[in-house]
């Protein structure tokens, strides 16, 4: 992957952090450090992006099962169990 050169501007504390994380061997240099934040953020980025998805699908489910159950007979656990949404809403 190719790289671009950045010019950053980090706060005195930040900057002693930085050193602090190379100095225990943490990292080889300034660059290591901020792009391994990078990545971190990335990836925190994508489990919330998965997570607000997961819980789109879930408020969904119980939009639908509300309105089967607004029209009597059918409880949560029968759609539930009829439709196999067990997993969906565990979470897998």
């Amino acid at each position: 992957m190719s790289m671009v050169c950045k010019s950053i501007s980090v706060t005195g504390q930040q900057d002693e952090w930085i050193k602090t994380q190379i100095a225990k061997g943490f990292f080889g240099n300034d660059s290591e450090v901020i792009r391994s934040l990078i990545r971190e953020h990335q990836v925190k980025e994508r489990d919330v992006s998965s997570e607000m998805e997961m819980l789109r699908r879930k408020l969904e489910i119980a939009e639908k099962i509300a309105r089967i159950d607004d029209r009597g007979g059918v409880t949560v656990k029968d759609v539930i169990d009829n439709l196999g949404l067990d997993d969906m809403l565990e979470g897998g």
